[in-house]
């Protein structure tokens, strides 16, 4: 089971599929890993993304993001509930229609 996910906040799982894409045919892990650091402020003490999710595990990264996705699924249903639940007059047949 994967406990410590956070640092694949920065990984979402199009960006996994983009990194394997580019892996395999523009460019090479090193070159993809230098480009994260110096790009986007990846730390560099793990190594870039590719050799970290090389260190971790494929299945732990597929299984990492896809507990982020949930999460963030469940995150933004809790919103649009808040959004666009009534409020209790409007529920309760209390809002007189501005007479």
């Amino acid at each position: 089971m994967c406990t410590n996910f956070a640092p694949l906040t920065a990984l979402p799982a199009k960006r996994v599929d983009l990194f394997l894409k580019l892996r395999n045919s523009v460019a090479d892990a090193a070159t993809i890993d230098l480009a994260m650091i110096l790009g986007t402020g990846w730390g560099p003490h793990r190594g870039g993304p590719l050799r970290y999710a090389d260190d971790r595990g494929l299945a732990d990264v597929v299984q990492a993001t896809l507990l982020l996705a949930t999460l963030a699924l469940l995150r933004l249903t809790r919103l649009l509930l808040r959004l666009f639940t009534p409020g209790a007059r409007l529920r309760f047949g209390l809002f007189d229609g501005g007479n």
